[in-house]
């Protein structure tokens, strides 16, 4: 009887699913996880480390300038050899580093050069404008100054902005003007 109900139409077929069986989303977890496994090695952590060192130094950077605004008097951070630096405030009082270092540095490996800073250092006045001397400030950054932050044989630019005080990490200084 069912039969003759199936060939009327009246019973219907059974379905089949439409999804995936779990052995197959293990295979495919599987090959995922070996293609990942050869190709997150080969990446390129020496980027990576600039990078973030190169985003380091900006952030660096701008906390010198909201010392500035925040305390209302000159902040500055100062760049010394090739790696180093520190922040100080109106009177060369040494202000301790956020993190804890005694003398902060960028990663081994890792180091800078400046350009358009003649005195090794950006202070801040209390609007956050730069200027490439401590206290008295009396020199206002009159163009753009470039940190060069390098790895090996990539390199990032750190630059800030004169005027405005802008700082912005650039891949490739594109231009004087234009990160």
């Amino acid at each position: 009887m069912a039969q003759l109900y199936s060939e009327q139409g009246l019973v219907p077929e059974p379905r089949r699913s439409q999804g995936f069986t779990l052995v197959e989303v293990v295979v495919v977890m599987i090959i995922v996880a070996v293609l990942a496994a050869i190709a997150l090695p080969r990446s390129d952590t020496d980027t990576v480390r600039l990078s973030a060192e190169a985003e380091r130094l900006a952030v660096e950077i701008r906390y010198a300038q909201a010392l500035g605004m925040t305390r209302g008097q000159p902040a500055w951070i100062r760049f010394s050899g090739n790696s180093g630096y520190g922040f100080f405030l109106s009177g060369a009082v040494a202000v301790p580093h956020p993190g804890g270092e005694a003398n902060p540095t960028l990663q081994a490996g890792t180091s800078f050069s400046l350009s358009g800073l003649p005195n090794s250092l950006v202070a801040f006045n209390g609007l956050g404008t730069p200027y490439v001397d401590s206290t008295p400030l009396s020199t206002v950054l009159g163009s753009n100054a470039d940190i060069t932050v390098s790895r090996n044989a990539a390199s990032r630019t750190v630059r800030i902005y004169s005027g405005t005080g802008l700082v912005r990490v650039c891949a490739v200084p594109s231009s004087p003007t234009v990160c």
